[in-house]
C-alpha cells in the first residue's frame, strides 16, 4: 500500500484509538480483582437449544432445507453449482472466525462459491430479511437455488450432511466444535479488541480488504474493544473462564487442543488431523476460526509457541493448509 494510503487509513483509525483510551483509563478505575482460582469450567454445547440459538432457527426455512436434503444427486449439485444463474453465495465479513469457519469448510471440500464482502458498519450487503449478522449461506445448484441458512455451525453441519462418511466424526467432535465456537473465538476477539494496534497494522496491511473497508474497520474500533470487555469477555467468565490474562488462557486452551491431537498421532503417525488420516468438522471449525487472525501478530506468536512446545498445533496448521489448498 502506497505511503499516503497507509496514513490515510492510521488517521481515520485516530478518532477510535482516543476514544479506546478513554474507555480503557474508566475500566481500569471501575474494574475489580476477581479470583479465578477456583473456578470450574461448565459444558459447553452451542448445539443444545437456547433462546439465542433458536432464535438463529427461526430464520432458517427448515422445511426449504429438508426438501435439499431430500433431493437426489445432492452432493454433486453442490460441488457443480450452475455458477452464473445459481451460484452458492457466502455472505462474510473478511475478519469474522464465523464467516472464516465457513470458507474454511467450503475450500476443504471442494465446494465453490461467491464472496459477498458485508459493509461492517451498516451491515450493507446481507440479504434482505430481518437478520442483519454474517456468515449466511446461499444453496445454488444446477438448475435451481436452494436454501438460505444462517448461523456459522449450522451452514457447516448441513453442508456436511451429503458427505456422510466421508467427514470422519470422532466421539469428541461436538465438543471441540462447541469449543471452537464458545471459547477459541472469545478469546481472539478480546485479543484483536485489546492489541488495537497491532489489529490497525493488521487491517491497514490486510491484502484481501480496499482502502473503504480498512477505513471501515478502524473506524469500528471503539464497537470491536466495547464488545470485546463488555460482552464477549462476561461470556466466558459465565462459562468459568479466565480473562484476567487473556493471552495466556488463549495458548492454554490452544494446548488442549495440540495435546487431543498428539493423542491421534501415537496411535499411527498418519494421524495427522483430529479425524485421523481426514479432517473432522472440528479440525476444519478450529482452523477456520485462527485463520480469522492471520497476519495478526497473535497468530504468529500462536505458531511461535507451538514450535517451542511439542511442534503439534503448528504441523497440524501446516496440514489443514494443504488440505485446504489442494
Amino acid at each position: 500500500m502506497p505511503f499516503y494510503r497507509q496514513k490515510l487509513v492510521y488517521v481515520a483509525g485516530a478518532s477510535s484509538l482516543v476514544g479506546i483510551t478513554c474507555f480503557s483509563a474508566s475500566k481500569l478505575y471501575f474494574s475489580r480483582p476477581r479470583d479465578h482460582s477456583n473456578t470450574q469450567h461448565l459444558p459447553i454445547s452451542p448445539l443444545k437449544d437456547g433462546p439465542t440459538r433458536l432464535q438463529k432457527l427461526a430464520h432458517n426455512d427448515s422445511s426449504l432445507i429438508h426438501e435439499w436434503l431430500s433431493s437426489t444427486d445432492i452432493l454433486n449439485s453442490l460441488q457443480k453449482p450452475n455458477m452464473q444463474s445459481n451460484p452458492n453465495i457466502l455472505y462474510q465479513m473478511t475478519t469474522c472466525p464465523f464467516c472464516n469457519k465457513v470458507r474454511t469448510f467450503l475450500n476443504t471440500h471442494r465446494i465453490p462459491f461467491k464472496v459477498v464482502e458485508v459493509d461492517p458498519v451498516g451491515m450493507k450487503g446481507v440479504p434482505e430479511g430481518s437478520y442483519k449478522k454474517v456468515p449466511q449461506f446461499q444453496i445454488g445448484g444446477s438448475t435451481k437455488s436452494g436454501p438460505l441458512i444462517i448461523d456459522s455451525s449450522e451452514i457447516v453441519t448441513i453442508l456436511s450432511s451429503p458427505f456422510g462418511p466421508r467427514i470422519p466424526k470422532p466421539s469428541d467432535t461436538d465438543q471441540w466444535r462447541s469449543w471452537a465456537n464458545d471459547v477459541l473465538s472469545r478469546y481472539i476477539a478480546i485479543e484483536v479488541g485489546t492489541n488495537f494496534r497491532s489489529s490497525c497494522k493488521f487491517i491497514s496491511s490486510h491484502p484481501d480488504l480496499s482502502l473503504s473497508s480498512k477505513v471501515k474497520y478502524l473506524g469500528a474500533g471503539i464497537l470491536m474493544f466495547f464488545a470485546a470487555h463488555k460482552v464477549v469477555a462476561p461470556k466466558l467468565e459465565k462459562l468459568g473462564y479466565d480473562t484476567t490474562n487473556t493471552r495466556a488462557a488463549l495458548l492454554d486452551e490452544l494446548e488442549k487442543w495440540s495435546r487431543r491431537l498428539e493423542q491421534n498421532q501415537l496411535k499411527s503417525e498418519k494421524y495427522l488431523f483430529h479425524g485421523e488420516e481426514r479432517p473432522s468438522l472440528a479440525d476444519t471449525d478450529v482452523f477456520g476460526t485462527l485463520q480469522s487472525i492471520r497476519g495478526h501478530k497473535i497468530y504468529a506468536d500462536i505458531v511461535h509457541f507451538s514450535e517451542n512446545k511439542s511442534g503439534v498445533l503448528s504441523e497440524w496448521m501446516k496440514s489443514m493448509d494443504r488440505q485446504v489448498m489442494k
